[in-house]
């Protein structure tokens, strides 16, 4: 993923004074294990008492994997943005097909998969309400959903906090809505209604 889609996300934490670094990765050339030890490299070289991750969709299966692989524990906090920890219902249904299987690239077991917070992690999670999108054009999901990713595919138990938003999966990373709460939730481990 183009670190070009978190920009506008991270131009506006940066006004609210956070530090903001961007991790570019191929999901369509690169594994799934390579961008995650690439994410590491990144986070390794960057890393102090108060390096958060924030990833979207894949990003978020990718820190979640990244934190397993090397047993990284009590880290700062960690927020998913519509990410399948559950596994994604439309990347299944796409699997089927050699175009589908195309065009989700090299990483499509993993969201197949999904991902866990096996270490117990801080994790905060934003899932979208807003259902319009080319996935459930593909896979009829269960309501809510952001178009893409059900929201029960986005929950997990051992979360800090969640939050629903009225959201498509792609408006989440233009809505000003998505910089506030990420701020509220590195902030203080909790989202404001």
């Amino acid at each position: 993923m183009n670190a070009f889609s978190m920009r506008l996300i991270g131009n506006r934490l940066a006004r609210k004074g956070w530090q903001v670094l961007y991790y570019d990765y191929s999901s369509m050339l690169g594994s799934f294990d390579q961008n995650v030890s690439g994410l590491y490299e990144l986070w390794r070289a960057n890393r102090s008492d108060h390096t958060h991750l924030v990833g979207h969709s894949l990003g978020g299966l990718l820190i979640l994997a990244m934190m397993d692989k090397y047993q990284l524990k009590e880290m700062p906090r960690t927020l998913l943005l519509g990410s399948p920890v559950k596994g994604s219902a439309v990347a299944k249904k796409m699997m089927a097909s050699q175009w589908g299987r195309v065009f989700l690239g090299k990483s499509v077991d993993a969201l197949v998969a999904g991902g866990e917070n096996k270490l117990g992690n801080r994790i905060g999670i934003i899932a979208g309400s807003r259902g319009i999108g080319v996935g459930h054009l593909i896979q009829k999901l269960p309501k809510p959903h952001d178009g893409v990713v059900a929201t029960d595919e986005t929950q997990m138990e051992s979360s800090e906090d969640a939050i629903i938003l009225p959201l498509t999966h792609a408006t989440m990373l233009f809505s000003k809505k998505i910089p506030n709460a990420i701020d509220q939730y590195l902030t203080s481990g909790r989202f404001v209604v």
